[in-house]
């Protein structure tokens, strides 16, 4: 479907330039800002977010997701950058409702 809306990871303007130009013209990069990481995965953790049993990898990459720690052991607001693949495309997706009010948190 062409005219569905379709997140991109804004590092890839070149793909998402591809993307458009192959007729997906609602390929649109994500929003990224200094601690937009930590602010989307705070928001995944306020949601209930189902997914299906089939959905192996993303079950895999929720139960290694982890934060990462400084020298002296203390957990800090950055997650580990592994096991996130999917994460991060979701977290892209769910910042966006969040964004246009699809996705309200009170």
């Amino acid at each position: 479907i062409k005219n569905a809306p379709i997140i991109c990871d804004s590092n890839y303007e070149e793909k998402i330039l591809k993307l458009q130009e192959y007729g997906y013209k609602n390929a649109r990069p994500t929003k990224k800002y200094a601690g937009s990481v930590f602010d989307g995965v705070s928001l995944m953790q306020k949601l209930k977010i189902v997914y299906t049993s089939n959905s192996k990898e993303l079950d895999r990459e929720q139960m290694n997701y982890s934060w990462d720690s400084d020298r002296m052991g203390v957990i800090v607001d950055k997650p580990i950058d592994k096991h996130n693949h999917l994460i991060d495309n979701l977290r892209y997706v769910i910042m966006r409702m969040r964004d246009e009010g699809i996705i309200k948190i009170v």
